[in-house]
């Protein structure tokens, strides 16, 4: 929705868009629709790399504020969550799985609030996205 919003030199924070999003967010809970986001197949706390760590806790952090400033309520604001795939397997899934704990904690609070796995029919299994204790796996 906002280009560039999670980059590292060009990003912004979406506080200007804050009254047309409440207005968005009030609507959505008049038609009673669900709100989630679902950041992209980059955004991998498992990687070994730290540039695309950094930038996935970027775009989780901008994803996180875009759904905080939708001003949703109760029910809508516990179901407004970011899915996220689990992703790739780098050197190894029990690799890959001490990396995402360690990245993990890193995460704000309204991150960790919101987020939640989503296993994919490739490499991370729903015992996987279990595995690592997380909110919930959808």
């Amino acid at each position: 929705m906002f280009p560039l919003a999670s980059h590292a030199k060009y990003g912004y924070s979406l506080d200007f868009a804050k009254a047309p999003l409440a207005e968005a967010g009030r609507l959505a809970m008049g038609y009673g629709h669900r709100l989630t986001t679902h950041p992209g197949q980059y955004t991998q706390l498992g990687s070994p790399r730290k540039g695309v760590v950094e930038a996935s806790i970027r775009d989780l952090d901008y994803h996180s504020q875009l759904l905080s400033l939708l001003g949703l309520r109760g029910q809508a604001d516990r179901d407004a969550v970011m899915v996220l795939h689990m992703g790739g397997v780098f050197e190894g899934k029990e690799e890959t799985l001490a990396r995402f704990r360690k990245n993990y904690i890193k995460l704000s609070d309204n991150v960790k609030a919101r987020l939640v796995l989503e296993n994919d029919d490739v490499v991370s299994s729903t015992h996987l996205c279990s595995a690592l204790n997380a909110k919930n796996c959808s």
